[in-house]
């Protein structure tokens, strides 16, 4: 395992800095996860929304976990069905509630455990997957 994947400490970008949040009025919705009540929270940019599975990245060394998501400014927007699906719910067509496609594959979508401060992260900037390495 290389020195990098030792050292990730998360899947998340967001211990970037607080650069990398944006401030918008979110959508939050209250929902029961695994059993457990949490907020979902998004910028409601479902335009710009691929999946975190199809949003384009650019690798920035051999390490496969090195890479950059792409701004929203380097990228078109989202097709409104990117062919992703959780269950039987796929990308949702207005942001006015949050569907399962939204907590497991959207990239713009934080589960929040209640009370939690809202900080999404913001793609208008380089979202870095091993943030350490590149600050």
């Amino acid at each position: 395992m290389s020195k990098n994947k030792e050292n990730k400490t998360t899947k998340d970008s967001e211990a970037i800095g607080v650069d990398t949040f944006v401030i918008c009025v979110p959508l939050i919705t209250d929902i029961i996860y695994f059993g457990k009540e949490v907020k979902a929270a998004c910028d409601k940019r479902c335009e710009k929304a691929w999946g975190i599975n199809q949003r384009s990245k650019k690798q920035l060394s051999e390490d496969e976990d090195d890479y950059v998501y792409l701004t929203d400014f380097e990228l078109d927007d989202a097709p409104m069905n990117p062919g992703t699906y959780e269950g039987a719910d796929g990308k949702p067509f207005k942001p006015d509630k949050h569907n399962k496609w939204c907590v497991r594959e959207c990239e713009r979508c934080k589960l929040l455990d209640v009370g939690e401060e809202i900080r999404l992260k913001d793609f208008t900037k380089p979202i870095y997957n091993i943030p350490s390495a590149h600050i």
